[in-house]
């Protein structure tokens, strides 16, 4: 079997978890005797590399000075899709004697996608990592309407959809009306033993001087991952605990929110001495941030998925996260981690944690060990049962079997 993934990111240009999935999964399946092929998107130049036995199409980026690889408006996906044709279209040319999927990743490339199944006669499959349409109340480049349309064009005439969560499944339904038994909830998984190994190699070289235990948070900066609510938090918290540390790791797009929270950080007395800001950090190195951390809190507002929570579960951290998305099925309430409920604020439509409860949950970890220790160890549990990368593989290949034994059973009504 052969795979065409299609994706905006990949490493060593990521941008989210989006990058990582796909890594995860293209090395996964070649591990498994598939040949996979990914097309991508660089801010450098065109090459293709190696990455552990997967094939990799870099094509650099053509609009120059953004911050990321992904589209701001949509008259510039036209020009996306060529690319990705003209990178493709050689790729499986040289296939057409196996069996070929073309499995994307999020609905921006589907356009090149359809006219690869119209040439090839291969089945189409598209990964959905995020509905675009949510995200749409915290993102003003792109309107709204058009890409709800797109994105439900994507989702219904794909050959299989694959949601990361039950959420993201049940968002697609109701959303867009898309056929229930086309879509496969794949939760994502991850190669655990070599994040563990990562961090248990990892140098702590970059890190601040930490006394005191450390809270990480490590994702974008953004508004939909709650940064401004986790400082808030943090005030009250360093209130009664001045010796806890706070470290922030992860880039943003986001300039004026980034200044937003980088003002908080740098006027309030408590958290200018307090808070940490890291940046962009490799995979490997963050690994080893986990590993120093006491507890590790994902304020999400929004969240499909949720690796930010799952990769220190992995490393038997505690983690407190909002109850939203793909989060509330990670983590088992008070069990392998602390979940924070949504509460909507006053006199509008938007929503924030439960500041009590946020600030409570930080305490209650960060001063009973025995608690923390139990809920790290609950959580190693929980990622390496559930959140394993063979079931992910596992999930995904049944996928495109099912693929194929749609086409097979149209033939032969066709031939019938």
């Amino acid at each position: 079997m052969n795979i065409l993934m299609v994706t905006q990111e990949y490493p060593p240009y990521l941008v989210g978890g989006i990058g990582t999935h796909v890594q995860e999964l293209a090395r996964g399946l070649v591990a498994r005797g598939v040949t996979v092929c990914v097309v991508t998107f660089s801010t450098g130049y065109a090459h293709v590399a190696d990455d552990n036995g997967v094939r990799v199409r870099y094509i650099p980026y053509p609009f120059s000075g953004r911050p990321n690889q992904y589209p701001e408006h949509l008259c510039e996906l036209d020009q996306l899709n060529r690319l990705i044709l003209d990178c493709a279209r050689p790729v499986l040319k040289s296939n057409k004697e196996s069996e070929t999927i073309v499995h994307i990743h999020d609905w921006p490339s589907f356009g090149a996608a359809e006219k690869l199944r119209s040439e090839f006669m291969v089945p189409v499959v598209i990964t959905v990592h995020g509905l675009w349409s949510d995200l749409a109340r915290w993102d003003n480049h792109l309107d709204k309407e058009a890409v709800a349309s797109l994105e439900s064009d994507a989702c219904r005439r794909a050959d299989r959809v694959i949601a990361v969560s039950a959420f993201i499944g049940g968002r697609i339904a109701e959303l867009f009306n898309a056929d229930r038994e086309r879509l496969d909830i794949i939760l994502n998984g991850f190669d655990i033993d070599r994040f563990c190994a990562c961090a248990r190699m990892a140098s702590s070289c970059r890190l601040p001087a930490l006394g005191g235990k450390t809270v990480v948070y490590a994702g974008r900066v953004v508004p939909q991952k709650g940064v401004l609510t986790l400082l808030r938090s943090a005030m009250r918290v360093l209130a009664q605990h001045a010796e806890v540390r706070y470290l922030i790791v992860g880039g943003s797009d986001d300039r004026g929110y980034v200044d937003l929270v980088m003002s908080l950080a740098q006027h309030h007395p408590k958290l200018k001495e307090a808070v940490d800001f890291l940046g962009s950090v490799p995979r490997n190195e963050l690994a080893g941030i986990y590993k120093c951390a006491a507890a590790v809190v994902v304020p999400s507002l929004y969240e499909p998925f949720g690796y930010a929570a799952l990769e220190p579960m992995a490393l038997g951290k505690p983690v407190i996260a909002s109850a939203t998305g793909g989060l509330a099925e990670i983590i088992e309430d008070e069990v392998s981690g602390i979940l924070i409920p949504l509460i909507k604020k006053q006199h509008t439509d938007t929503y924030d944690l439960d500041m009590d409860k946020l600030v409570s949950a930080q305490l209650r970890v960060l001063s009973d060990s025995q608690r923390a220790l139990l809920l790290g160890e609950n959580a190693r549990l929980r990622a390496r049962q559930e959140f394993s990368v063979e079931k992910m593989i596992m999930g995904t290949l049944s996928t495109y079997g099912k693929c194929y034994a749609s086409r097979a059973l149209v033939a032969a009504e066709c031939n019938g």
